[in-house]
């Protein structure tokens, strides 16, 4: 169960910093 939530937790930090890196891009 821990695993699969530190699974889900890395998976969301990693769409949430790709989606923060292109709104930059987008935005700067």
């Amino acid at each position: 169960m821990e695993l699969e939530f530190l699974q889900k937790e890395g998976t969301l930090s990693a769409l949430n910093s790709l989606y923060f890196n292109s709104s930059c891009i987008i935005i700067c």
